[in-house]
């Protein structure tokens, strides 16, 4: 993948098919998330220099009964991790109890390609609060 942001969405095109509708690139803003869903955490940058890593933490979410809850869950896990299959070199899957909510964060490594074959990437702009930066590559 090229950079963060087209990664997640390439993220979210892929999660799609395993909850449509239900697939969100960001955390829920009101702290209440609809249940079952799928949101992407703010990503985790690691490895080399010239071979970083993205590592994506993908919250999956669902309630109901006990019983209930816990096999939609582990379907939509299983689920999200097929999905994520084809894009991610590495997946880890750890679960938890929110809220009376059963949840798992499903870590999903993704390689980036900052300098593909032509070098270092051109300045790129990004919307901050509203607002266009530019941000210049340093040599």
């Amino acid at each position: 993948m090229s950079d963060l942001v087209s990664t997640r969405a390439a993220i979210v095109t892929a999660l799609e098919a395993v909850l449509p509708g239900r697939v969100y690139a960001h955390p829920p803003t009101s702290g209440r998330a609809v249940t079952p869903s799928i949101f992407i955490e703010q990503a985790l940058i690691g490895g080399e220099i010239d071979e970083p890593v993205a590592t994506f933490p993908i919250w999956v979410v669902a309630d109901g009964a006990v019983a209930a809850q816990i096999e939609a869950h582990d379907g939509i896990v299983w689920n999200t991790w097929l999905a994520l299959y084809p894009l991610a070199s590495n997946i880890t899957a750890r679960p938890m109890s929110v809220a009376g909510w059963r949840a798992t964060v499903v870590e999903a490594d993704v390689g980036l390609d900052v300098f593909g074959l032509c070098g270092a990437p051109d300045p790129i702009a990004f919307t901050y609060n509203g607002r266009e930066v530019q941000h210049a590559n340093r040599q």
